[in-house]
């Protein structure tokens, strides 16, 4: 973890995922990309409006970027480097783009409580870059606060799990902290995982690792009860990627979980 890219909107839910953002970087001695895109608004009426002209709307928002830079050096002092970058278009299109451009290994975003509308807004900006980005994406809940990580909710569906080298960033973020993996079978409590335990045992050779169930069949329940009783400082999960029509029939978890989980949730992507 070298390059944390940390999107922003300038909102309080944006501005607490940038606080753990920090937090993590002073860990892994990472270097932080704070990024803004901006919509350059189009008339639509033929009556006149007043409206900031694409210059203006730059200038804006790199004194908005400057003055937020300025807070972090006020608070973090200068060991953390930050760089920041504004561009002008559709949020997760830009940040795809940007996390390409920049090659950032880890994206950190917020994500707002939960609740059916919510959850409607299949716009949602951090729900769009978690399904399309390559690099895994921590997603923190605006009420989340940093904490050692030391021990990280690994929620997995042995039966879905077709590339052990997907794993790689969990294996290394556990490494760096130390941490244990707790290995949280989310899909049949019954089944004991005998033949895919020895590729985690493979995947994890150095680091703690431990396996685990839940007789709830409420998955999201079960994961978020889990966490909460074991102290979990990440819940870590694998998104699959489904092809059309397949994706049709396919519910997101990781989607679930990001909007009703109190722990940030590290997500990773076959």
């Amino acid at each position: 973890m070298k390059t944390i890219l940390v999107p922003t909107d300038y909102s309080a839910t944006a501005n607490n995922a940038l606080s753990y953002a920090m937090e993590l970087a002073k860990i892994n001695k990472a270097k932080i990309i704070l990024f803004h895109a901006y919509h350059i608004p189009i008339p639509t009426t033929d009556m006149p409006v007043f409206l900031l002209s694409p210059q203006e709307l730059e200038k804006e928002n790199k004194a908005k970027m400057k003055k937020l830079q300025n807070q972090l050096t006020r608070k973090y002092g200068t060991k953390i480097k930050t760089e920041t970058v504004i561009n002008a278009g559709f949020a997760p299109d830009e940040i795809l783009d940007i996390i390409k451009k920049k090659k950032a290994d880890t994206v950190v975003m917020g994500i707002k409580g939960s609740g059916k509308l919510t959850e409607a807004l299949i716009g949602s900006t951090t729900v769009s870059v978690m399904k399309k980005a390559d690099c895994p994406l921590i997603i923190v809940p605006d009420k989340a606060k940093f904490k050692q990580i030391k021990k990280i909710i690994f929620a997995c569906d042995y039966e879905q799990m077709k590339d052990y080298s997907v794993l790689k960033p969990l294996r290394e973020l556990a490494e760096t902290n130390n941490a244990e993996i707790l290995i949280f079978n989310v899909n049949d409590s019954r089944v004991h995982p005998v033949a895919k335990g020895a590729y985690f045992d493979a995947c994890f050779k150095n680091v703690k690792h431990t396996f685990w169930f839940s007789d709830n069949n409420n998955i999201v329940e079960a994961i978020n009860e889990f966490a909460k009783k074991n102290n979990g400082a990440l819940i870590a999960m694998v998104g699959h990627k489904y092809s059309f029509p397949e994706n049709i029939f396919h519910k997101s978890r990781t989607k679930d979980i990001a909007f009703h989980s109190k722990t940030p949730i590290f997500s990773l992507h076959e």
